[in-house]
C-alpha cells in the first residue's frame, strides 16, 4: 500500500516576550529546522535541500521554499519516497514507495514483475507500471489477445513446436508443446469451444490443415513459418472450418487454400493477419473457393505468381494488403458464379486482374478496389470487355491506376465495364466516367515508393464513393486534410 503524506501549511504565531534585558524576535520565515513552515508563500519545508526553489538561504537544507510545480508531477526521488506536486501546484507530498521510486516510471514503481499485475496484464520494464499487452512474448502464455490488451491465461491455450511431440500421451503444455498435427488433432475434439492454438517459433514443414466444422479457431503464429514443396497448401481450411490466424509466415508454392469445389460443401472461413506470403514462381499465394477470406495486413512477396485464384461462392476481402512480388503477376476469376472481391487500402505491384464470370442471375458476382494504388508496366486488364449485366457489378473508387510509358492505365477499357469513382490513371487514350488522368506523382516510381508527394493532385481529391475508411497502407490516419487522399496511401507532411 502507497502511503502518502501531505505537508500541511503550519501557521504559528510568534509571541513576543517581553523582558526588560532582551529585545523582541521573530522566527526566520525561511527556518524549518523542526520540519514546520510558518509562512504560507513559502509552504514546503526543503529539509534536504535537493528541491530548490526561492528560499532566504538558497542551497541550505531545513529551508522553507516557495512552490510552483506542475500538478501531479514527480519532482524527484529520493530513496524509496516520491516528492510529487499536488493537484494544485502549490505544494509537495511525499509518497513512501514500498518497491522503489523511478524517475521513469514518474514516482512509486507499480511492479517489478509480473507478480504485482493483474493476471492479465504485465508489468513495463521501462515504466514499471501494470499495463496490457502488446506482443505475444511478454506474456507468461505467450498469448496477447491484442483486441483487448490481455494476456491469455495458459491454461486457455494449447502450444505446437516444429520438433513437438506426437501421440495422446502428449500434453500439448507450453512446456511440452505438441506437433502440429497433434494440437490440429486436438481442436478437432472440442469443435465447439477450441482453445486457443500457439505455434511457437521455428519453422514448420507440416502444413496445417483443418478440415471439419468448428466455431472460430484462433492461431498465433507469431515467429512461425510453414514451409512446404509443391501442391500441398500451407494453410488449407476447409470442411465448415473457421479459423483466425495471426502472424504467420509462410515460404511455399501454395500458401493459402480454402474450400473445396463442392457446391454442397459447408462454407469455410479464415481471417489471416499480420502474415507475410512468400510464394514460389508460379504458384498462388490465395485460393478459395466456397470460403470467406479476410486478409488484413499481410504482404506478399514472390515473382510472377497468382496473388488469387477465385471460384464459385467465393468472396476474398483485404485490407493493407501488399502485394510486392514482381510479376507479372494476376488476381484471377475462374469463370465462376457469386465470387467477390472486396479490396482497400492496398498496394499491387505488375498485378493484373483477370474476371472471367458464369452467372446467368442475380445474386451474382461483385469486385470492388478502393482506396488502392495499381502500377503495370502494361495496364490493367480488369475493366475491357463487352458491358455487364445488371446483376454483375465491377468498380474502382478513389484509386491510382499507373502504367509504364506507351500503355493505358486500363487497357481496351469500355465506360460500361467499370464503374469508376474519383479515380487517377497516368494515362488514358480513351475517356472514361469517374477517372482524370494526370500524373499522380509518386515518390519514386524506380523504387516502388508509391508514397505522395506533397504536390500530388490525389490529395485531398477523394469523391463520394461507397467505401468509407480512417486509416491507409501504413495505417496513419484517414482523412489527413480537407478529404481523404487518393489511393493506398494517405500524405502527411
Amino acid at each position: 500500500m502507497l502511503v502518502a503524506r501531505r505537508v500541511n501549511v503550519l501557521l504559528v504565531v510568534g509571541v513576543a516576550v517581553a523582558s526588560p534585558h532582551v529585545a523582541c524576535t521573530a522566527r526566520n520565515p525561511a527556518y524549518c529546522g523542526d520540519h514546520t513552515c510558518v509562512d504560507p508563500s513559502r509552504p514546503y519545508c526543503d529539509y534536504f535541500g535537493d528541491l530548490g526553489g526561492t528560499p532566504d538561504m538558497p542551497g541550505t537544507p531545513e529551508t522553507c521554499i516557495a512552490v510552483s510545480c506542475v500538478p501531479s508531477s514527480l519532482a524527484i526521488c529520493r530513496g524509496e519516497t516520491a516528492v510529487t506536486c499536488n493537484e494544485a501546484g502549490n505544494n509537495y507530498e511525499e509518497t513512501r514507495c514500498p518497491l522503489g521510486c523511478d524517475v521513469a516510471a514518474g514516482g512509486c514503481k507499480q511492479c517489478v514483475d509480473g507478480a504485482q499485475c493483474l493476471k492479465e496484464q504485465v508489468c513495463d520494464a521501462t515504466t514499471s507500471q501494470c499495463r496490457g499487452c502488446a506482443i505475444d512474448d511478454e506474456c507468461p502464455s505467450r498469448v496477447c489477445d491484442q483486441s483487448l490488451a490481455q494476456c491469455i491465461a495458459p491454461e486457455g491455450v494449447i502450444y505446437a513446436a516444429p520438433n513437438g511431440a506426437d501421440g495422446p500421451a502428449a500434453t500439448c503444455t507450453l512446456a511440452q508443446p505438441c506437433s502440429l498435427t497433434r494440437t490440429v488433432a486436438v481442436l478437432s475434439t472440442r469443435p465447439t469451444a477450441p482453445p486457443v492454438l500457439r505455434m511457437l517459433p521455428g519453422t514448420y514443414t507440416t502444413p496445417l490443415v483443418l478440415g471439419f466444422p468448428s466455431n472460430t479457431i484462433t492461431i498465433v503464429a507469431s515467429g512461425a513459418t510453414i514451409f512446404t514443396i509443391g501442391n500441398a497448401a500451407a494453410v488449407d481450411i476447409q470442411g465448415g472450418a473457421d479459423a483466425r490466424i495471426r502472424g504467420l509466415s509462410s515460404t511455399s508454392e501454395h500458401n493459402l487454400r480454402c474450400g473445396t469445389g463442392s457446391t454442397t460443401a459447408p462454407m469455410s472461413a479464415v481471417t489471416l493477419s499480420d502474415a507475410t506470403f512468400v510464394t514460389a514462381t508460379s504458384g498462388t499465394a490465395v485460393e478459395l473457393q466456397r470460403c470467406i477470406v479476410d486478409l488484413q495486413r499481410v504482404v506478399i512477396t514472390g515473382g510472377s505468381i497468382n496473388v488469387a485464384g477465385l471460384r464459385s461462392d467465393a468472396t476474398w476481402r483485404a485490407d493493407r494488403l501488399d502485394v510486392q512480388a514482381t510479376g507479372p503477376n494476376l488476381i484471377v476469376g475462374e469463370n465462376g458464379e457469386r465470387y467477390h472481391i472486396d479490396v482497400t487500402n492496398s498496394r499491387f505491384i505488375e498485378t493484373d486482374i483477370t474476371l472471367f464470370v458464369a452467372d446467368t442471375g442475380p445474386p451474382g458476382t461483385s469486385v470492388r478496389f478502393a482506396h488502392s494504388t495499381f502500377y503495370l508496366s502494361d495496364g490493367l486488364e480488369m475493366c475491357k470487355g463487352a458491358p455487364l449485366p445488371s446483376y454483375i457489378k465491377f468498380s474502382i473508387e478513389n484509386s491510382i491506376v499507373a502504367a509504364g510509358a506507351g500503355f493505358d492505365a486500363l487497357k481496351q477499357a469500355t465506360p460500361s465495364t467499370c464503374v469508376l469513382t474519383g479515380t487517377i490513371l497516368n494515362r488514358q487514350s480513351n475517356a472514361l466516367p469517374g477517372a482524370t488522368v494526370v500524373d499522380p506523382q509518386f515518390v519514386d516510381l524506380a523504387t516502388f515508393n508509391m508514397h505522395l508527394k506533397p504536390t500530388s493532385p490525389a490529395i485531398d481529391a477523394a469523391a463520394a464513393g461507397t467505401v468509407t475508411t480512417d486509416h491507409d497502407l501504413d495505417g496513419r490516419a484517414r482523412p489527413h486534410g480537407a478529404r481523404s487522399d487518393v489511393g493506398a496511401y494517405e500524405y502527411a507532411p
